[in-house]
């Protein structure tokens, strides 16, 4: 589904990379300026507390990247609560994609 909601973006022509891991994330963040990042909750590797910590390292000299919860869990989940707390956002993964591009627009635009 990644590759989905990188065409919609990609060709709305937003720039996008995408990782597997929070750590991966991370070392693409070392070359790479996001003003948005979506954390799914599947990826894997370090927590979300220790995503925060190094991403706020990382960006220590620059302006920071709005980062957004993603998933298609329940906005209710511990996953969501999580990221609401850590850093104030959180979307569901809408079935439709034109809702998507709008949610990733509001974001921008905010």
């Amino acid at each position: 589904m990644t590759s989905v909601y990188r065409s919609v973006l990609e060709d709305d022509g937003y720039p996008v990379r995408t990782a597997a891991s929070r750590e991966e994330a991370l070392e693409i963040l070392k070359t790479f300026r996001a003003a948005l990042i979506f954390l799914d909750c599947r990826m894997t590797g370090m927590s979300l507390q220790e995503f925060k910590a190094a991403l706020g390292e990382l960006q220590k000299n620059e302006p920071a990247s709005r980062v957004v919860g993603f998933s298609s869990f329940s906005p209710h989940s511990a996953f969501a609560t999580e990221m609401r707390e850590l850093f104030g956002d959180f979307v569901e993964k809408p079935h439709d994609l034109d809702q998507f591009l709008q949610a990733i627009k509001s974001r921008c635009q905010g």
